[in-house]
């Protein structure tokens, strides 16, 4: 009996399935390529596929822990310098893995290096072994005098680039509250200007370059800003304080919150997260119980900072020596006339005195006023009792200086507090001063007229 149609069409289909099967792919399926023969210091290699496995599960752990990509068919090779083509094949002591890329790599070298080691096996052959971690340089893989061979006959992807498409990694995000230095920034930043400076009775900073960037470091060291937040990097240079050169105690304030630090004193670049909605962000400096501040958003000073401290001209020359006639009178009740000099050789602005004092407020300074008086017997001048001296600014009234020394009993700094913003006025040596030993009056008072330039 003839069989039906439709089972005479499944015959057919079955045949023409085994044609296919036994010729192209399907041949390949059937009939496996044998392996490619690799050989070490001239024996045959022992299990040479489980050596590759090996770098391949510590290329998997390097791309996790250094933020690097990889492509699906990245696997490990055996390299080879005979490029004849020899059967069985000839390998080095190294593999190549890849493609793979890290942060601020080459994708023209995205194949990782591990060394090997030799170890005998049975039968005259030779265990090779991964013996340390990857090499520190990449290599570009195939390439003249190299060839990266396996025994499965499996190639190295293709691309122009030998990267097999892989497109190098961004900069993974820094922890939210990052506060750290580095002396590699992803962008150039503003330069400060010349005022952007905070000086304390004993340490000062002066603001160079300010501004926010898109990633800071190198390398696996590299990072973005976190979700949600900006990074902001800033450079400062320490100064002298009025009184003394000490490291300045910085800190970072976030829209008039909690300050963060102390802030390392470095030449790197000092970056932290921000919010990027944060309506302000300050440089802090505390010295001498006051907090000064610059704005890391303009570079401005704060608006309670020491206004004198923005002024770039601060002394003036005055250098001027007068004739005087001063009545002594002993508290016993000896009196008498004596001559000599007084003498001005300058003036200075600040806002703090040598005690630790400092001007009444922010728009206010005080003027030290270098004067001595050399009287006849004196071996050497002396300074000016403070009592005995005055400063008169342009258009304003008087006021009589004070001792800001920080040793009243043996040193004389005569202050006086003056608008941060003068620029010239009179100081007088006239007047009386008492004490427990006597009295001193200024029979020939001295008027000097002094200028600062004003900036």
């Amino acid at each position: 009996m003839p069989s039906s149609r439709w089972r005479r069409g499944l015959i057919r289909l079955l045949a023409i399935a085994v044609t296919v099967l036994l010729s192209g792919a399907g041949w390949q399926v059937l009939h496996h390529r044998p392996p490619i023969l690799l050989t070490a210091n001239g024996h045959r290699i022992d299990d040479p596929m489980a050596t590759l496995q090996t770098g391949e599960r510590k290329v998997l752990d390097l791309v996790a822990s250094r933020h690097g990509v990889r492509a699906n068919d990245t696997r490990c090779y055996y390299t080879t310098t005979d490029l004849s083509s020899p059967y069985p094949v000839p390998v080095t002591l190294q593999i190549a893995c890849g493609p793979v890329l890290f942060i601020d790599g080459d994708n023209s070298q995205p194949y990782l290096t591990f060394p090997l080691s030799a170890i005998p096996a049975s039968g005259g052959r030779v265990r090779l072994t991964v013996s340390g971690d990857a090499d520190q340089t990449l290599i570009s893989g195939d390439s003249p005098g190299r060839r990266l061979v396996r025994p499965d006959s499996l190639q190295p992807p293709g691309g122009i680039d030998g990267a097999g498409g892989l497109i190098l990694p961004p900069a993974p995000p820094a922890v939210t509250d990052v506060l750290t230095h580095t002396s590699r920034i992803g962008s150039n930043i503003t330069s400060a200007s010349p005022s952007a400076v905070m000086i304390g009775p004993r340490s000062g900073v002066r603001l160079l370059k300010y501004g926010f960037v898109q990633r800071y470091g190198t390398g696996d060291a590299a990072r973005s800003a976190p979700h949600g937040k900006r990074l902001l990097a800033f450079q400062v240079q320490p100064m002298p304080g009025d009184l003394a050169y000490l490291p300045p105690q910085l800190s970072v304030r976030v829209g008039g919150g909690l300050e963060r630090g102390p802030l390392i004193i470095t030449n790197d670049y000092v970056v932290t997260a921000v919010p990027a909605t944060a309506p302000s962000v300050d440089l802090v400096l505390t010295d001498g119980g006051v907090s000064q501040s610059l704005s890391l958003l303009t570079g401005e000073p704060g608006s309670s900072n020491p206004l004198i401290e923005s002024r770039t001209k601060l002394t003036a020359n005055v250098a001027t020596s007068k004739k005087v006639t001063v009545r002594v009178k002993a508290a016993h009740g000896a009196a008498g006339l004596i001559s000599g000099v007084m003498t001005i050789s300058g003036v200075r602005l600040s806002y703090w005195g040598g005690d630790g004092s400092h001007a009444s407020t922010p728009d206010r300074a005080l003027l030290h006023v270098m004067a001595t008086v050399k009287l006849t017997g004196d071996k050497q001048g002396y300074g000016v009792e403070s009592g005995l001296l005055s400063v008169t600014p342009i258009g304003m009234g008087s006021a009589i200086a004070r001792n800001a020394a920080a040793d009243k009993n043996s040193q004389v700094d005569d202050v006086v507090d003056v608008p941060a913003s003068i620029t010239s006025g009179t100081i007088s040596f006239s007047g009386t001063v008492t004490n427990s030993s006597g009295s001193m009056t200024v029979i020939t008072p001295v008027n000097v007229a002094f200028t600062i330039p004003a900036s």
